[in-house]
């Protein structure tokens, strides 16, 4: 372990008696001598620019309840929502225009605000009309492609438009720009938005500039919908991880399918416009409001959608979010601001399962988008004061829900590629929180308790590895800090950390929960344990000589003199002692004295480590980063609110807190300040206080990282939380003279907080008195005369008040308990709380499950997921009961209810499934095709009665099943695993509720079935179906694939037509419609699917889509997998999981890329797409500067194998933006590995990246018929694999897939043709069966082979040969032993036979054998060359096109007189293109000359051509 030398423990300020200690008093603040230098007293606060009006004028005057809803009913009454020129008051507040501010550190106006509840623009591209850039379905989808683009088109030609940037305008509901084209003849004005239901639309007002009427054209293109289906176009496409399945609808005004697209034709008019829209809709099962909400709006004309959309967005604002206002309207902006961050990072796609099932907020839906566990918290502390508590609820529900194997929080395990790992974290005492404001019963209470239990117990267990009740960790990320946290650069090793405070306070908050829901033994024991860490935290991190809270080495404890703010967490939870506590010593305060000095921790920039320690640190040569960022704001501002409350001090002020308060809405707006331009980064760094200014703001844009609105409701304006029925106010003075909160959701009621300082200007109207008042449901609870600590009882009318301070006005409105608190059915929060496993209605009753911990017991049992985890009282995703691996087609748990003694009712049984998605979900997991429910009364097993199920067929996660009620010992679940995966239940519940059962559900099974767009096997199509019972039947469900129509000649195998997920495989181009019937009994159901097939094009297959790639290395954030996806081509941008890359920061000279085949293949081509980020050797990710190719030779070595180059390969292109394509002689093998030279520079490498690699099967040119003989009514056994022959006359034994031979086909003597695909060529395989009564055993004929070879190349003879018997049938598969083949026999062109002695027979075989040359090369290589002068911004130019005709790459050198440009290996059918500048306006007639050359026929060819071009003046 490697310590620094220096300590550096900050000054102390503590006045200490005496001459040489003479203290120097700035502003009341005692400092020691010399820590003057920079006092925190001395900072002013910000000056705001940008709009002396940031926040609109609301012309309502003020309403102590329904205040936003009075300016929303203003904002209709004055024609808000008709159009873009009247926009409601926070869409007017948050409205952004033009482009500014541009620069690197600005966001140009370009990312759009407009979002739905699932579907965002990760990027956006304001160039295009329609929605350009990345679309993301809760993430991006389909490697980073816009959700649709919008073409004007004049006679078949693309309009090129351009924006008018200056006229772009977004507000949170709405994006408004207008283009032009070059011509200036037309004028387009596009409104777009995305739906709550994720339905994004497109209004487009096409009119004449030049006041001449044009007919054009306009076309809508979607790669996510483009098979046609009456008026609409529609489409399947897998959520990114797996997440969901989403079925786009893509539709428009008027808009007609047109050969994948939509189009229609528009006459526009000289004067006026054209008004019309399109509209996609992302469309999932989970979600039935995304089908109603895309209907709906496909339906309204464009101006009646537009203010349907934007009014029911805004009206959002009324009925959730609390009205604040302050005297700093720069804050209040920033205070809506950030309602609205809230909002855009957040994402209720109610997926069933185990990632997004609940609403959840996500960090930066822009960057790294996930439900981080480190910042959940800090958001929570917001979201408690929406009104809906689904949104607070949901998020930590989630958190709990989806927390580690031993219970401890975690990253959401969607996306385990963005953070994926356990943080320090406060979610437990933040969740606490918000269940004193919003309440519920005490279930809800216990849930909550129980993850703060698991989260307690979790972390200590992973990360107290010395137990001692500290956590450990050598890891800065850990804390979120990264490389801003100074402790880790002082000492190796892992360090006992200040931030168990979190531990210590989840646990606090954990135990009150418990202790509301009557687990008081539960509560006591994690209160032990918060004693525990308190504790430790006194022992072991406190310096008494120093008087600091400092990290110790866990290995030695030795403390670590470089701090962060985190060092303070301890104080901001309470975990310090307090005055008046009996273990409280003055010197705990005393560690604050750094507050007071801005070289140690200054208000503004609000940095993570504490400054002098980073300057040490820095000299020491651990410079790191020094970054800040409302994260740190947040956590200071948690300090001071415990600090200013509980631990006074005149080291820190409420002047401290309200500069900061100041400065943290300062760094929200970009220009420094500039209130017209909110954007909170994921961080920023190079700050200053004077002169005010950020020199960078990072790239992750308007992101949720920290939170601010929670604290100025509870600290500027006083609201503290309790879990009793008062209300509680104890507000920090900062000198405002008034201040309001409205509309505050508090358990059953509205609650409103005023204050209007007496004897000023009365901001609030006459109706509000002056003074400090509190509001229930509008009605006036008490006023105070001065800001004080209040503690209010509703039930009595009862307030406690500072003393001096006068009360008047009380009254006793009542508030309710939180245990009374229930949530009605159907509402959000309802549908959360019971999908988490917690009855939260006034339908439960309180009703206690009967099957927690009773006895279990089932037919199968994966390795760690017994029966138990079924029954343990949890839903969280770690516990549950699998099986897979069971050979079992139904599996069953059964539930032992009596437990030895009497039969309990039961009226509701409630079943959690598990689902698989992501990496870091059990895989192999799925709903069930069916389940039954069965009760056991002592007189054996049956059916419970009159089920009536939510919903009807099974889901991932919570399946209810209500029905009267029975007296059951035992409960059974039974489940038929569906196709291709195994069962998992999270948990088996059982209650008596009491409740009348709804009506049963008999609606018979189920089918369903789409094209899996993920899937990209040639010639075929993954079809994926549900095939499920609805419970009503003990019948297993069964599934079937036929063809209902099909191309003239069209047949399609399934690879299993009786699983519901197959593969069906076409041998004709053509469409294709497919039906699935799911069967249940009598009863059936069916579901067609359409597909637009392509067959297998010889020479064309991509065999890639089927190995396993592999890497020397792959990057963290990069998948080695992406290679193979079968995604379009991207060279740059896009997303770090459609890639490959190796970046390290440390890069090797060479990296390898692999592929693994199951089965040996034959390829003669690649083509690889490299991604860059950087063009300079060295650094980054860049193309490299060579590489090349090698197979697995299985007969290298002495027949152990052996790497070997390809033979005759041709040049190996290091294009930056195109596909590089490379052709070689053909070979056989089982890998292929491609070995990258990275880019050199200044003594370093860069690393490679690589988007896609394909590798293509040669071209076959025959396959092997088949023949089977059998007997009458005895299936053949048709062989796996057959013989493809290639041109060079090399075989190759080949997987295939047999079309299905029926009983009836063999029912009696006669032969059946049988046609079989292939994988890697577009041939089929032709089976003939022989059927007789009884098989002959005498071989009458043995046909002949005919093979070909090279001259000097040995012949491959096939191992064994077709015979014929004498009952007429045939018989392929004959082992065969040929002669010996004399080498002079293939040394030159000609023919020769050779002999074979066949298995079972006398009769000989015969070979014969054809040696060739190979052929001659083409004398000339085919190339098309075109010549064209023109003219570009009054310039001359000569472009040159010359378009390979030949199949094999060529290099090619473009020559004018103006310059001359050589292409590299240019790909069969493309083309080398170079636009020659003139530097003149005009050119005389001249010619170019065009070199290309290339290997043909295994020889060097060089051909040169002239092409004559005219004169041109462009003058």
């Amino acid at each position: 372990m490697t310590l620094q030398d220096s300590r550096h423990p900050g000054p102390r300020r503590r006045a200490v008696a005496g001459v040489a200690a003479a203290a120097v008093v700035v502003s009341g603040i005692a400092l020691a001598p010399g820590a003057g230098a920079a006092p925190n007293s001395d900072v002013g606060l910000p000056v705001f620019s940008g709009s002396d009006h940031p926040v609109p004028d609301q012309g309502t005057g003020f309403h102590p309840q329904g205040q936003l809803r009075a300016i929303f009913d203003a904002d209709v009454a004055a024609g808000a929502g008709t159009d873009t020129d009247h926009d409601f008051w926070v869409d007017r507040m948050l409205a952004r225009t033009g482009t500014a501010p541009g620069g690197s550190n600005g966001d140009g106006n370009q990312w759009l605000f407009s979002r739905g509840r699932a579907v965002f623009m990760k990027t956006h591209d304001p160039a295009k009309l329609g929605f350009g850039g990345e679309v993301a379905y809760w993430e991006s989808i389909a490697g980073g492609q816009g959700a649709y683009t919008l073409d004007v088109l004049v006679d078949g030609e693309p309009l090129t438009l351009t924006e008018v940037r200056a006229e772009r305008k977004q507000t949170p509901s709405y994006w408004r720009s207008t283009f032009t084209d070059g011509a200036g003849g037309l004028r387009v004005v596009q409104t777009k938005y995305i739906t709550h239901d994720n339905v994004a639309v497109t209004q487009l007002a096409v009119s004449a500039a030049d006041g001449t009427a044009h007919d054009v054209t306009l076309r809508a293109t979607s790669s996510f919908a483009t098979q046609a289906d009456g008026d609409e176009l529609t489409g399947s496409v897998r959520a990114f991880n797996d997440i969901t399945t989403v079925f786009p609808r893509f539709s428009g005004d008027g808009f007609v399918p047109d050969d994948g697209a939509l189009s229609r034709a528009v006459e526009v008019p000289a004067e006026g416009a054209v008004t019309t829209k399109v509209q996609l809709g992302f469309v999932t099962h989970e979600l039935p409001g995304s089908l109603a909400e895309y209907e709906e709006f496909r339906d309204l004309d464009p101006a009646a959608a537009y203010t349907e959309h934007v009014t029911a967005y805004n009206a959002w604002w009324a009925d959730n979010i609390p009205f604040l206002d302050t005297p700093e309207d720069n804050i209040d902006k920033t205070l809506f601001y950030r309602w609205w961050l809230m909002r855009f990072n957040f994402l209720d796609a109610d997926v069933p399962g185990n990632d997004y099932q609940f609403p959840t907020t996500m960090e930066g839906v822009l960057g790294y988008n996930n439900a981080i566990d480190l910042t959940i918290g800090m958001f929570l502390d917001d979201l408690k004061y929406l009104r809906d508590p689904a949104w607070s609820y949901g998020t930590w529900v989630s958190a709990g829900e989806t927390a580690g194997a031993q219970g401890q929080y975690r990253d959401n395990p969607g996306d385990p590629a963005n953070w994926s790992a356990s943080h320090t974290q406060y979610i437990s005492e933040s969740a606490w929180q918000s269940y004193q404001i919003h309440g519920g019963p005490s279930s809800v209470a216990k849930t909550l308790g129980t993850y703060a239990e698991r989260d307690t117990a979790g972390e200590l267990a992973t990360l107290d590895t010395n137990d001692n009740f500290l956590l450990d960790t050598n890891w800065n990320a850990w804390t979120g800090n990264d490389a801003d946290a100074v402790s880790f650069d002082w000492a190796d090793g892992r360090l006992d950390r200040a931030e168990t405070a979190y531990v210590y306070s989840g646990a606090m908050a954990g135990a009150e929960a418990l202790d509301v829901a009557g687990e008081t033994d539960r509560a006591d024991a994690l209160r032990d344990t918060a004693q525990d860490v308190k504790d430790a935290v006194l022992d072991v991190l406190w310096d008494p000589e120093d008087d600091l809270l400092l990290h110790a080495v866990a290995s030695t404890g030795e403390q670590v003199p470089w701090k962060e703010i985190n060092n303070y967490y301890p104080y901001s939870v309470g975990l310090m002692p307090k005055p008046g506590d009996a273990d409280y010593d003055d010197d705990y305060v005393e560690a604050l004295r750094l507050f007071a000095d801005d070289d140690e921790f200054p208000i503004f920039p609000f940095f993570t480590a504490n400054q002098a320690d980073k300057a040490e640190a820095a000299a020491a040569g651990n410079p790191g980063s020094n970054n800040f960022s409302v994260i740190n704001s947040t956590v200071t501002f948690r300090m001071l609110s415990s600090v200013l409350r509980d631990y006074p001090t005149d080291y820190v002020t409420a002047d401290w807190y309200k500069k900061l308060l100041y400065w943290n809405a300062w760094s929200h707006y970009q220009d420094d300040g500039d209130n017209r331009y909110p954007d909170q980064n994921e961080f920023w760094a190079d700050g200053s206080a004077d002169p005010q200014g950020i020199g960078y703001r990072s790239w992750i844009h308007h992101t949720m990282l920290g939170t601010t609105n929670w604290t100025v409701v509870e600290d500027a304006m006083g609201l503290r939380p309790r879990t009793d029925a008062k209300i509680e106010l104890d507000p920090i003075d900062i000198d405002w003279d008034h201040f309001a909160a409205t509309d505050l959701s508090y358990r059953d009621k509205d609650l409103a907080i005023t204050w209007d300082a007496p004897g000023g200007e009365r901001y609030y109207g006459d109706d509000v008195p002056e003074g400090y008042s509190v509001f229930l449901d509008g009605e006036l609870a008490f006023t105070a005369d001065q800001l004080s600590h209040v503690v209010y009882d509703p039930a009595t009318g009862d307030v406690q008040v500072d003393d001096g301070v006068q009360v008047s006005d009380a009254a006793a409105l009542g508030l309710a308990e939180a245990t009374d608190v229930h949530f009605a059915a159907g509402s959000r929060v309802a549908d959360v709380l019971a999908k988490a496993g917690t009855p939260a209605t006034d339908a439960d009753h309180d009703a206690v499950d009967v099957a927690a911990g009773k006895p279990v017991a089932a037919s199968f049992a994966a390795n760690g997921r017994a029966a138990a985890q079924a029954v343990d009282g949890r839903t969280a995703m770690e516990s549950f009961w699998g099986t897979a691996g069971s050979p079992n087609a139904t599996d069953s748990v059964t539930v032992d209810l009596a437990d030895g003694g009497d039969a309990v009712p039961v009226d509701d049984v409630r079943v959690y499934f598990y689902r698989a998605s992501s990496s870091a979900t059990a895989q192999g997991y799925a709903a069930p095709s069916q389940y039954l429910v069965e009760y056991d009364d002592g007189s054996g097993w049956q059916p419970v009665p009159d089920q009536a199920r939510t919903p009807a067929y099974p889901r991932g996660n919570l399946n209810h099943v209500q029905f009267p009620q029975v007296e059951a010992e035992r409960l059974r679940v039974t489940v038929q695993h569906a196709a291709g995966a195994r069962t998992g239940i999270k948990e088996v519940q059982a209650f008596a509720t009491g409740a009348s059962a709804p009506e049963p559900t008999d609606v018979g099974p189920h089918a369903d079935a789409w094209v899996d767009s993920g899937s990209n096997q040639a010639g075929a199509a993954r079809l994926v179906g549900l095939a499920q019972g609805d419970g009503s039947s003990s019948d297993a469900v069964s599934a079937r694939w036929s063809v209902v129509d099909a191309p003239e000649g069209g047949s399609v195998l399934f690879d299993d037509e009786s699983a519901a997920t197959t593969i069906a495989r076409f041998g004709v181009t053509g469409r294709y419609t497919l039906r699935l019937t799911a069967t249940e009994g009598d009863a059936t159901a069916t579901a067609d699917v359409v597909v637009d097939a392509t067959a297998l094009a010889e020479g064309e297959i991509d065999l890639a889509p089927g190995a396993t790639p592999t890497a020397s290395y792959t990057a963290g954030w990069n998948d080695v997998d992406a290679v193979n996806d079968g995604k379009d081509p991207f060279f740059s941008g896009g997303n770090q999981t459609d890639l490959w890359g190796t970046w390290t920061g440390s890069e090797p000279a060479t990296r390898w890329l692999q592929y693994t085949f199951d089965e040996p293949v034959r390829v003669d081509r690649t083509s690889i797409d490299f991604w860059y980020d950087s063009t300079s050797g060295g650094s980054g990710v860049s193309v490299p500067q060579g590489w090349h190719l090698q197979y697995w030779d299985a007969a290298a070595g002495d027949g152990e194998g052996g790497w070997a180059d390809v033979p005759d390969p041709s040049a190996f292109g290091t294009e930056r933006d195109a596909t590089n394509e490379v052709t070689f002689g053909a070979v056989t093998t089982t890998r292929l590995r491609a070995t990258f030279d990275a880019l050199a520079g200044g003594g370093r490498y860069s690393a490679v990246g690589v988007s896609e690699w394909r590798v293509f099967a040669a071209a076959a040119a025959s396959v092997d018929p088949v023949d089977v003989r059998t007997t009458v009514g005895e299936l053949p056994e048709l062989p796996a694999t057959v013989d493809v022959v290639y041109p060079d006359g090399a075989r190759l034994a080949t997987p295939v897939t047999w079309g299905a031979v029926t009983a009836q086909d063999v029912a009696q003597e006669g032969d059946v043709s049988v046609v079989g695909v292939l994988g890697t060529t577009s041939l089929t395989a032709q089976a003939t069966v022989w059927v007789r009564a009884q098989l002959a055993s005498t071989v009458t004929t043995v046909d002949p082979v005919e093979v070909s070879t090279f001259v000097g190349v040995v012949p491959v003879l096939p191992t064994t040969v077709t015979v014929q018997y004498n009952d007429g049938t045939r018989a392929s598969g004959t082992d065969v032993v040929w002669d010996d083949v004399d080498p002079a026999d293939f040394a030159a062109e000609g023919t020769f036979d050779v002999g074979g002695t066949v298995a079972g027979s006398q009769i000989r075989a015969r070979a014969t054998v054809v040696v060739g040359s190979g052929g001659e090369p083409d004398p000339e290589l085919d190339l098309a060359v075109e010549v064209s002068p023109r003219c570009l911004a009054g310039k001359a130019y000569v472009a040159v096109r010359a378009t390979n005709g030949e199949d094999v790459p060529v290099d090619v050198t473009l020559s004018t007189p103006f310059g001359e440009k050589s292409f590299d290996g240019v790909a069969p059918g493309k083309n080398a293109y170079q636009s020659f500048a003139a530097r003149a306006v005009t050119v005389p007639a001249g010619e170019a000359a065009v070199t290309a050359s290339g290997t043909v026929g295994g020889e060097q060819v060089t051909t040169t051509l002239s092409a004559p071009y005219d004169a041109l003046d462009c003058s």
